[in-house]
């Protein structure tokens, strides 16, 4: 399996080089880029240029006229057949908004450049007790704030290591915040913190993605060897697109030197409800506010039941599903998960008023999916991915979530993340995303000290393992969600719970693991008020057809659980090789 089989790369029926400064683009960064850069992608599409040139240099995008243009910095739409090389060019952004945004575009490639932001996206804070405001957070004097200045999180951040606090008190989007003295925030969100909290307060997290792809007939994209600095979001958001999207050699990373405290302020590389064909490989991710890579699909809501045949369907958030004549979906009952049948679709129609769709599937529904069940559009859930030699590390929340089917995870190394190394999940509790994992072949990877917050390991957490293979109901969901799952070959260090956790599955292989220093804190109550209480280093529950064989556990320190628990209540016909 390679990119060449999924990611189809530009074939221009002629060779016209274009270059930004014969546009008038800047490469000292003594004046604004942008209008250069805008009519150098506007000949592109015009002329159907075969490459765009960015020299080397310093390139700044200033001007006020940005918040002026539509959707984005640049939107890229209906680009065909075009390399755009950056040769190293560092491009340097001012103004909150998307940077690249490409719909309707096919065999485009951005490669040799990097991107970063002018303005601090995080400040350092210290939590303080004020007589009149009581607890309150004290930004660092080198990081000015004003009253405009938003506050969208706050996060403990341990500034001795220069890195995210693994078990980390946190609140988003805090109420009435205000400035009550020169570089003092002040909100009754505050008392979660305590005197002398050191944290990092993130003054945007998803209001900008560096480079967002989105739409039908959005596809064959690749990024090759960009570098991201500080993004005050996502520094890939793929969405509702098409089929083959390649990551080459990319870094998240902090900019030598730089005051900038985080880089990307929400995810490293994220995927939704695409037709697939994914490959990310040979990047090195770090310092993020979210998880490294986010693949996966929306899950539907049914609101109303017209017929035997006919759904109203929306989604938590709002957004138009891409339905298509064709597409099959997969009906789930909402109390366990269990999937009742899979259609196809006859006819949809978008409400954009109501935010509804209107589906009609080819044959009749099963009496038992009501008002409130799931639907999942099975065409569209980002399958066939593969994700490889990767280095995911010193970033809050996840490694990796995975959430779709027909997939390999192998050769990566993720060390030090907040949360779990390798969350293999669907989620009707809050995201409402992912369909569950078929196929997939977790091998070969490295985990080391993961999912120390204690946020998904307490009583009801429902990711406690370094590795959860599980389905999120806001508790573990007691259908089947994944299929034909391999977690092999993997060395998993130094994580203070469970090393892995199976949960509503069917036919899965544990083999060839390594488990060094797992369960080194007490489980306390961990699962209890799910149903789940955890034991041993590798748990199997509500799950069926599960062999275990081969793994080996090794201890440096004291561990509080051992060994394979299996749950003998719900799990059936567990082998042990």
């Amino acid at each position: 399996m390679s990119a060449d089989d999924w990611i189809a790369l530009p074939k221009p029926e002629k060779e016209l080089i274009l270059n930004v400064r014969d546009f008038g683009a800047d490469a000292t960064g003594a004046r604004c880029s942008w209008k250069a850069f805008s009519d150098a992608f506007a000949a592109c599409k015009a002329k159907q240029a075969s490459q765009l040139d960015i020299p080397a240099g310093k390139y700044v995008f200033t001007s006020p006229e940005i918040l002026d243009a539509k959707g984005a910095q640049f939107l890229l739409d209906s680009l065909h057949d075009l390399t755009v090389d950056g040769h190293g060019a560092e491009l340097i952004f001012h103004h909150i908004r998307p940077v690249f945004v490409l719909t309707k575009c096919q065999r485009v490639v951005l490669r040799n450049f990097s991107i970063d932001w002018d303005l601090p996206l995080a400040s350092p804070g210290t939590v303080e007790s004020d007589p009149e405001f009581g607890t309150v957070i004290r930004i660092a004097g080198d990081f000015p704030i004003t009253a405009a200045t938003p506050v969208t999180s706050v996060t403990e951040f341990n500034f001795e290591k220069n890195a995210w606090k693994n078990d980390a008190v946190e609140i988003y989007n805090p109420a009435d915040v205000k400035v009550v003295h020169p570089q003092v925030y002040a909100s009754s969100a505050f008392k979660a913190f305590k005197p002398g909290m050191t944290t990092v307060v993130r003054h945007w997290v998803y209001h900008a993605t560096a480079i967002m792809a989105y739409g039908a007939g959005t596809g064959n994209l690749t990024y090759e060897n960009l570098t991201f600095y500080a993004v005050p979001g996502m520094a890939f958001n793929t969405n509702g697109a098409d089929r083959g999207f390649h990551l080459k050699g990319c870094r998240i990373m902090r900019r030598p030197g730089s005051k900038q405290l985080i880089t990307t302020t929400a995810d490293g590389a994220w995927f939704g409800s695409t037709l697939g064909g994914i490959v990310v490989e040979d990047c090195d991710f770090t310092l993020m506010g979210d998880d490294s890579v986010n693949i996966h699909a929306r899950w539907l809501t049914i609101k109303e039941r017209s017929g035997a045949r006919k759904v109203l369907v929306d989604s938590k958030w709002g957004e138009r599903p891409e339905i298509s004549v064709g597409d099959e979906l997969k009906f789930c009952r909402a109390k366990d998960l269990d999937e009742r049948c899979r259609l196809k679709v006859v006819a949809a129609e978008w409400d954009a008023v109501a935010k509804v769709s209107r589906v009609t599937v080819d044959a009749d529904l099963p009496a038992d999916i009501a008002v409130g069940d799931f639907v999942g559009d099975v065409s569209r859930s980002s399958p066939d991915f593969l994700i490889r030699n990767n280095h995911f590390h010193d970033h809050r929340a996840r490694g990796m979530l995975i959430q779709a089917r027909n997939g390999i995870v192998e050769n990566n190394r993720i060390e030090n993340t907040q949360a779990a190394a390798l969350q293999l999940t669907t989620d009707v509790n809050y995201w409402h995303e992912g369909y569950g994992c078929e196929n997939l072949i977790v091998r070969n990877n490295s985990l080391k000290g993961c999912n120390y917050a204690m946020w998904e390991r307490n009583a009801g957490g429902r990711h406690m393992a370094c590795i959860n293979l599980v389905a999120d109901t806001g508790r573990l969901a007691d259908g089947i969600a994944h299929r034909n799952v391999v977690i092999e070959n993997n060395t998993i260090e130094d994580t203070p719970g469970l090393a892995i956790l199976v949960s509503s599955s069917d036919t899965v292989a544990i083999r060839g693991n390594t488990i060094i220093d797992a369960n080194t804190q007490p489980f306390e109550k961990t699962g209890e008020a799910i149903d789940a209480k955890a034991d041993g280093a590798i748990m199997i529950t509500r799950s069926s057809n599960v062999t275990i064989g081969k793994n080996t556990e090794k201890a440096t320190r004291k561990r509080f659980a051992e060994g394979v628990y299996i749950d003998a209540r719900n799990t059936r016909n567990v082998v042990r090789e």
